[in-house]
């Protein structure tokens, strides 16, 4: 698993672009950076690329990880999340995270190759 991150400035959002299989360490890592950046810059919106990742942790997992990404400070100031995905991803594993976050009162969308609409969503009001 590795990723590659920037900051657009224009959209106040951080892009995190994440390439292999994953793996519990791997993801930690990622959502790490992630946040880092979202602290260092103030971004209020973040982007998740995974059309080159393969997502397909066990759902215990999933369920655990938002909770423990729900009660970090820094997360609690992105107002949008939204996730980009391949044609070919496991669905199922994504609509279980979109849900688990949505319950937690996250704005979580979920795209399937299509990038312009995933920044229109994430730069409504």
């Amino acid at each position: 698993m590795d990723y590659q991150f920037h900051y657009d400035h224009d959209r106040n959002t951080v892009v995190a672009t994440i390439f292999g299989e994953w793996n519990a360490e791997g993801s930690n890592r990622a959502w790490q950076r992630s946040l880092e950046l979202v602290r260092k810059h103030g971004a209020t919106r973040l982007l998740t690329d995974h059309r080159q990742f393969s997502f397909r942790p066990p759902t215990l997992d999933i369920y655990e990880r938002a909770e423990r990404i729900v009660g970090l400070e820094e997360y609690k100031a992105i107002k949008r999340l939204a996730i980009l995905v391949a044609e070919n991803a496991h669905l199922p594993s994504y609509d279980f995270f979109v849900t688990v976050m949505r319950n937690r009162g996250i704005k979580v969308a979920t795209f399937v190759e299509d990038e312009a609409a995933a920044w229109n969503w994430l730069t409504q009001s």
